[in-house]
């Protein structure tokens, strides 16, 4: 996995296994009108985004809520479609809180973390300044 800075992409991603589902439409269930998810496969999150890959067809800027479940704790963001191509999708969150934004930046340094751990790094550094240096740098190569 390479993560560049030269590309149109303003926040570092990272692939991350995690179990994700989207909505893009209500169902009826006991006569009130409940979100109908559908398991997909996570490809990268970002603060600003991620990209899916789907089961279906869908379309180009339309709404889309994403849940995330991480640790037992269900995040919902409510999202746009900006990018389609074939199965896969890439979407922009909408108008996200403070504590929507610190769960993605959470979930994204811990899981860079611990790739770099993994790779046996000896670098403590703390999330904030591992990730600047990272941007100084402008190319991470596969941590």
């Amino acid at each position: 996995m390479n993560f560049s800075f030269a590309n149109r992409r303003k926040q570092i991603r990272a692939s991350i296994n995690i179990n994700v589902s989207y909505s893009t439409s209500k169902i009826r269930v006991r006569n009130k009108l409940d979100d109908c998810w559908i398991n997909c496969e996570l490809y990268d999150i970002s603060e600003s985004g991620l990209s899916l890959r789907v089961k279906q067809c869908l379309v180009l800027n339309e709404p889309i809520k994403i849940k995330i479940m991480i640790e037992k704790k269900r995040y919902i963001y409510n999202a746009l479609i900006k990018n389609v191509n074939a199965q896969r999708i890439g979407v922009k969150y909408l108008e996200l809180g403070d504590g929507q934004k610190d769960s993605i930046k959470t979930l994204i340094t811990n899981e860079l973390r611990n790739k770099q751990k993994a790779k046996g790094f000896k670098n403590h550094l703390p999330a904030t300044s591992f990730i600047k240096q990272i941007k100084r740098h402008g190319t991470l190569i596969a941590i």
